[in-house]
């Protein structure tokens, strides 16, 4: 993603980032008793993150999440997963969910918490990793930087493994691709 360098564009993706998060925290902490959830608010926060990759560009992104995305879409998927097979340790079906009531806490009174929504964050991590993965993969490329940063290229590829198109370098001014 090439920033679009907008006096008004990069302001309001900041904006945006803030508010969109905000709803998808609503929604992902409503999801499991009501319409919602962790991959509709997932897609929010993934969301957010394309318009800051748009505004600021992909390499301002990368340094932005700075972990890799698949690592948070693994550790989604472990928690979804471990939720939804613990209770088989305990002789209760697959995906058997509980609630946990805290009593008296200060300034918000008893709160009731499911298990459903240990889920819903396992699913919410596994789509933000892994959209952004991808269209940072699919940013990259489009700006003819290789679909992986040199530190990506020994997770994500063999060690004799040649790339089809190797990365072309364009000139840079102060310190950002500039394309003819």
């Amino acid at each position: 993603m090439t920033p679009l360098r907008s006096f008004l564009f990069t302001p309001v993706a900041a904006l945006l980032f803030f508010a969109v998060n905000v709803f998808a925290l609503h929604l992902l902490l409503r999801g499991h008793n009501a319409p919602g959830g962790g991959f509709i608010a997932g897609a929010g926060t993934a969301l957010t993150l394309i318009l800051l990759g748009l505004a600021d560009g992909v390499e301002a992104l990368q340094r932005f999440v700075r972990f890799d995305p698949m690592r948070i879409a693994a550790g989604g998927v472990a928690l979804a997963f471990g939720t939804a097979t613990v209770p088989l340790l305990f002789g209760e079906a697959v995906l058997q969910h509980h609630e946990f009531t805290f009593g008296d806490l200060p300034l918000v009174g008893e709160i009731a918490v499911s298990t459903t929504l240990v889920f819903d964050i396992g699913v919410y991590l596994l789509v933000v990793g892994t959209v952004t993965k991808l269209l940072t993969v699919l940013a990259r490329s489009v700006a003819r930087l290789g679909a992986f940063s040199p530190d990506e290229v020994r997770h994500y590829a063999a060690n004799k493994e040649e790339p089809i198109e190797p990365a072309r370098r364009f000139p840079r001014r102060n310190g950002k691709p500039v394309q003819r």
